[in-house]
């Protein structure tokens, strides 16, 4: 397989937090080195609780 066909994955991490979001729709902490890794990109969200805390009107 050569480079320009290899298929990124998108990993959502909340904008407070940094938390990621996993398939399973739970929230860890992973380490930030994660993004270095060119197979992935990381796209910012916002986990549960972090919503509760910042838009609590929302």
């Amino acid at each position: 397989m050569t480079d320009n066909k290899k298929k990124k994955t998108i990993i959502a991490i909340c904008s407070h937090c940094e938390k990621i979001r996993e398939k399973k729709g739970t929230w860890k902490v992973v380490d930030k080195s994660i993004h270095k890794d060119k197979e992935i990109a990381l796209s910012h969200s916002v986990c549960p609780e972090c919503r509760k805390k910042h838009y609590k009107g929302i």
